[in-house]
């Protein structure tokens, strides 16, 4: 009977320690970092979560859908407004916005990263 409690016991231990992270590894959060770069080159950088996935296929999916919406956006106000004298751009991942005459931002830089939900990438306090 010792045995058997002890073996539970160890059982149970095992469980609490490795079905949680287990679980947790098993999500994909969607990220998106947006950095004002000011005249002065100083920036200013803001996180924000865009949604979470069970699975990294579907976060890299839909991170590439939002990517190409982005662009695609950033390519019609170039032409409607005549602000951005340039975009560039790392396909899925980053797209940068260059203005013609800034007045408050030089660029706009915005970053797209699928990460495990274990994980936090804004800066510490």
């Amino acid at each position: 009977m010792y045995q058997r409690l002890i073996s539970i016991s160890c059982i149970m231990v095992l469980m609490i320690v490795f079905i949680p992270t287990t679980a947790r590894s098993e999500s994909w959060v969607l990220w998106q970092k947006k950095e004002f770069q000011k005249i002065d080159l100083t920036s200013n950088i803001y996180w924000e979560i865009l949604d979470a996935y069970p699975d990294y296929k579907q976060c890299m999916q839909t991170m590439k859908r939002i990517w190409q919406v982005e662009k695609t956006q950033a390519l019609e106000d170039k032409k409607k407004f005549d602000t951005i004298s340039e975009i560039k751009d790392v396909p899925y991942n980053l797209l940068i916005r260059k203005f013609k005459e800034p007045k408050e931002y030089h660029s706009i830089w915005e970053h797209f990263y699928c990460l495990p939900g274990t994980l936090d990438p804004r800066e510490k306090k």
